[in-house]
């Protein structure tokens, strides 16, 4: 894939279809669609194209092939997801996203990865780390990676209301995400960087088993976890398939 600016592709409005929701603005980026939550940083083309860069190496990691769009996102006026999931009538596992403002909708065509197609990738940024946690409801986590369905009735009920009704809409997987971090001895960029890396494998890890026909949501999360930060070390790592990587991944989970 060439390495053309996010530019060329970028479309972004202001989203506000949820109720009770806050700001957010929409934009369309090479594997799917981001949403700025309070609205899009001064820096948004130099973020895109950073995870637009992490994304394609988060993926070549595990020796795959880089997936590519089929086709460019559609948009189409509807009262709700349903009749435009019928209007739009995208071939699976494309899906159709809430837009730029309240009955628009955006149908974002799957991702070619080899012979198959998968569902594009939804990235929600916040604008802290503190802001993430409060909507999110959880005051450990850092950042996220969620497949469809997104959460148990549980863990649904600790989101914010417009945050559970976004998720219910998105039937593709979900990385969460904050720019910045109050507490952090890292910098904001640092902070972003790493922690968009880290979930990027995650992703990367799950097209892999697409591929592999394994079902990653039966896989140990303690044994994904220390298989994704293992692949992030330097160069030891970074061109072992995860069946080599296997006891290595193990015993850095436990550790």
């Amino acid at each position: 894939m060439r390495n053309v600016s996010c530019s060329a592709l970028l479309l972004s409005f202001l989203c506000l279809p949820l109720l009770g929701a806050p700001a957010l603005e929409v934009q369309q980026w090479w594997y799917g669609a981001v949403y700025w939550v309070g609205g899009a940083p001064e820096q948004a083309e130099s973020y895109l194209n950073t995870m637009a860069n992490l994304a394609r190496y988060a993926v070549a990691v595990w020796e795959i092939p880089v997936p590519r769009r089929m086709g460019a996102p559609q948009p189409v006026e509807a009262p709700d997801l349903s009749q435009a999931q019928t209007l739009l009538n995208l071939f699976p596992p494309g899906i159709v996203i809430p837009g730029p403002q309240s009955g628009l909708w955006w149908g974002l065509p799957p991702l070619q990865l080899g012979d198959l197609a998968v569902p594009p990738l939804i990235l929600i940024i916040f604008p802290t780390l503190e802001e993430f946690q409060e909507e999110l409801g959880s005051f450990e986590a850092a950042a996220g990676f969620s497949l469809p369905p997104h959460g148990c009735p549980q863990e649904l009920a600790w989101l914010s209301p417009w945050l559970a009704r976004l998720l219910a809409q998105l039937d593709a997987p979900v990385l969460f995400l904050s720019l910045e971090a109050e507490f952090s001895h890292l910098s904001a960029r640092a902070f972003f960087h790493r922690t968009l890396a880290h979930e990027l494998r995650h992703w990367g890890f799950w097209l892999w088993c697409q591929l592999e026909g394994i079902e990653f949501e039966e896989l140990p999360p303690l044994w994904l976890e220390g298989l994704v930060e293992f692949s992030l070390l330097p160069r030891q790592a970074q061109r072992l398939p995860p069946t080599t990587l296997y006891p290595a991944a193990a015993y850095w989970a436990r550790e």
